[in-house]
């Protein structure tokens, strides 16, 4: 009895483990729509798969994962971010006509998704952090001063400092 109440819950197990997207595509319907294949939870986007939309522009892509992950939907210059769980399905919308908001989702946390879409890109966050990283410990470190970051954090007492002029990290 234990046996067959473990097989039939086994596809169960399996589609907790599944993202599904459901989606449709307005405007000129391409050929295919790629997106990012989670790895370990990480979005990348060396990872990616596609997905051919019918004549409608309708389309459905299945994950499996057992971690919350992002997952970047891309048609030419059009994409969308999807914050996503397993065991979860999504509907999605990428509106080629609409140039403000190509990327929609609905649903429960249709706000959420739709604020995080909203965000400047990370490639931009990092232009404009530029400015901070010429002072840090990584700048340092790329410039093998070692002494300077041993100093500063501690690592150094000031007679072995003097004496020996010798580092070790």
């Amino acid at each position: 009895m234990t046996l067959i109440i473990l097989l039939i819950s086994l596809p169960a197990c399996r589609d907790q483990k599944k993202i599904i997207i459901r989606g449709e595509i307005t405007g000129e319907i391409p050929e295919k729509l790629e997106y990012t294949v989670p790895v370990h939870g990480v979005c990348n986007y060396g990872f990616k798969d596609f997905v051919q939309p019918d004549s409608l522009g309708k389309f459905k892509i299945e994950i499996e994962t057992e971690e919350e992950v992002f997952i970047k939907l891309m048609i030419n210059n059009v994409q969308g971010t999807l914050i996503s769980e397993p065991g979860k399905s999504y509907n999605v919308r990428l509106d080629l006509n609409n140039k403000e908001t190509p990327f929609s989702v609905s649903g429960k946390y249709s706000s959420v998704q739709e604020a995080y879409n909203k965000l400047p890109s990370p490639v931009y966050i990092q232009i404009g952090a530029g400015e901070f990283l010429r002072d840090t410990l990584a700048v340092d470190t790329a410039k093998g001063n070692r002494e300077n970051i041993a100093w500063e954090y501690g690592l150094i007492e000031t007679h072995m400092y003097c004496k020996h002029k010798h580092v070790s990290i």
